[in-house]
């Protein structure tokens, strides 16, 4: 069975795939869908701290297109539609960005 995009050549992941990946969900070696990984955790800290998408990717060596994505990554994630709401959010739950239950 293919994705919506028929002909890119892309299947969708066989059903063992999420099992493998809700197992190592479950032990804590990788992030659920719910929370921010280490990347998008450091992305929205320094975003929330003013910091343009170039500046961010510049001090973390990476593209700004990388920035950009992370960036929505997290606004998704977090259920946030700005810079000012992502600050706010990462105030009120102290840096970690908890996802909204």
């Amino acid at each position: 069975m293919r994705h919506a995009g028929a002909g890119s050549g892309q299947r969708s992941p066989s059903p063992s795939c999420w099992r493998r990946r809700n197992e190592l969900e479950r032990l804590g070696l990788r992030p659920s869908a719910g929370t921010l990984t280490e990347t998008e955790s450091r992305i929205a800290r320094l975003a929330a701290s003013a910091a343009s998408n170039r500046e961010i990717a510049s001090q973390l060596l990476v593209s700004v297109k990388t920035v950009e994505a992370n960036l929505s990554r997290c606004y998704r994630k977090l259920g946030v539609r700005s810079r000012v709401q992502l600050a706010r959010r990462l105030e009120r739950d102290g840096g970690r960005g908890d996802a909204p239950a």
